[in-house]
């Protein structure tokens, strides 16, 4: 039983990454000319500001996972 917790957990978990990437690589802000030159806390900002509004469907705890990922990790 807890096997299948387990499973079901990093399925979600998987599944949220997924989602995340592709929000990610059709993201607004992150594909604006001259991103590349922001500082990373206005980048991060502004993409939690786009999520917000975009993603009104998703619950507090996956914006705050979504959040917990560094750019890093997730590409």
């Amino acid at each position: 039983m807890v096997y299948v917790y387990f499973t079901e957990e990093r399925h979600k978990q998987e599944e949220l990454k997924s989602t995340t990437v592709k929000m990610a690589e059709e993201s607004k802000v992150l594909n604006t000319p001259g991103a590349e030159k922001q500082t990373e806390q206005k980048l991060f900002d502004a993409l939690r500001q786009e999520l917000e509004l975009y993603s009104s469907h998703l619950s507090y705890f996956d914006i705050t996972y979504l959040a917990s990922f560094r750019s890093d990790e997730i590409t």
